[in-house]
């Protein structure tokens, strides 16, 4: 029956990890990664992890920030410290624009790629290019050797007497504006792609149009790296802070932090405290001994004699004496003719008398006269022990001694 539940219990942890490797084969992305948040904790062709790998080894600290940017203008920002934000996943709130329009008014050095809602705070506005195929690259007008992934945004100036389109009047920037004091063009295709805006605080804003040229399709399919790198590291920056915040990658506490935060929140969770507490006091005073040791009982093992007495009884009180004594002569048959198996088959009585015969000494022939007395047919439990004691006796007179051991 145990052997049955191990082999049952057996078979449902092999179904359980069965089942778990099929969920997981089902689950787990095929082929390449398609996940276009641009992050630099994703490896695919749309992640960023190439572009921080780089300017790890070059030297710069990478880390990432998974809370949101509302404290971000909270002191001095450090001269040699960029802060990313790249094509965020989750939209950004008006006070996390307005953090980082403060920051860069305080100083502060910020990279904006792709649509992150804060454009328009710095006097640009991102446009979308239509009819542009995915993953073609294109050659730019200033450098015709060098090819660069192609963008579906361009960059519009709309700073007062700059952008006189009805649809630049139109769009409200969602904080109060910080215009430059000088903007440079990075890149270019038919319109600015790139550009690097310096204000009078000594922030800087580089703002890319298209997140996709720091991805890690264009940083290996194109000569986009060098000339990305270039623009990040001519200031020599000590770091480096992407946003994973918006790309949904928040920070968490551990699973221990949560479960015991529920249990001191919950009523539920009181119940199971109090639960365990009763049992960790249950099992202390389960451990504790309230008095003196138990004396074990002690076992000692029958000699042979006294075996063949509780058989001999047994079989007595079933009424087999005539059965127990012919079983006592056939196991001293056995014993005394144990080189010769031939010997032990057959009447018992021939034997007997051959056995009597073969009595040397005043101890044996009175041990053999015994056993032919006990072996006669009636008598009851005396008898019985009477054959067991001849039986002894014979065997101690009659037994052949061991031969010596060969050194």
């Amino acid at each position: 029956m145990a052997r049955r539940a191990e082999l049952g219990l057996l078979a449902a942890l092999v179904g359980a990890l069965a089942l778990a490797a099929l969920l997981g084969r089902r689950s787990a992305p095929a082929g390449t990664n398609d996940d276009p948040r641009v992050s630099t904790r994703l490896a695919g062709p749309h992640g960023a992890s190439g572009f921080a790998e780089t300017l790890h080894r070059l030297g710069v600290t990478v880390t990432g920030r998974e809370e949101p940017l509302f404290g971000l203008a909270a002191g001095t920002p450090p001269a040699d410290v960029v802060v990313a934000v790249l094509a965020p996943d989750l939209p950004l709130g008006d006070d996390e624009v307005s953090a980082l329009r403060d920051y860069v008014a305080q100083g502060g050095r910020l990279l904006l790629a792709g649509r992150t809602g804060a454009e328009g705070c710095f006097g640009y506005r991102l446009e979308r290019r239509f009819g542009v195929a995915d993953g073609a690259t294109r050659e730019t007008s200033k450098h015709p050797r060098q090819t660069f992934p192609v963008t579906h945004a361009v960059l519009r100036d709309v700073r007062p007497g700059r952008d006189t389109s009805a649809a630049g009047r139109r769009r409200d920037a969602p904080c109060r504006p910080l215009f430059p004091s000088h903007a440079e063009q990075l890149l270019w295709y038919e319109s600015a792609v790139a550009y690097q805006l310096r204000f009078p605080s000594g922030g800087v804003v580089i703002l890319v149009a298209d997140a996709a040229i720091l991805g890690n399709r264009a940083l290996k399919e194109t000569d986009a790296g060098p000339r990305v790198l270039g623009w990040f590291l001519a200031p020599r920056p000590r770091a480096m802070v992407f946003d994973e915040y918006h790309h949904g990658f928040q920070r968490a506490g551990s699973l221990q932090a949560a479960a015991w935060a529920w249990a001191l929140r919950a009523p539920a969770g009181w119940a199971l405290l109090q639960l365990a507490a009763a049992a960790l006091l249950g099992l202390a005073l389960a451990a504790v001994r309230f008095g003196p040791a138990l004396g074990a009982v002690e076992r000692r093992r029958r000699s042979p004699l006294e075996h063949l007495e509780a058989l001999a009884a047994g079989l007595g009180r079933g009424r087999g004496q005539d059965t127990a004594r012919h079983l006592l002569l056939g196991g001293l048959r056995r014993r005394l003719s144990r080189t010769d198996a031939g010997r032990t088959r057959g009447p018992l009585e021939p034997w007997l008398a051959s056995l009597r015969l073969a009595a040397r000494g005043e101890a044996a022939q009175r041990a053999t006269a015994r056993l032919t007395e006990a072996l006669e047919p009636g008598g009851g439990d005396e008898r019985v022990l009477m054959a067991a004691r001849a039986v002894e006796d014979v065997w101690d007179t009659l037994r052949i001694p061991a031969p010596p051991k060969r050194s």
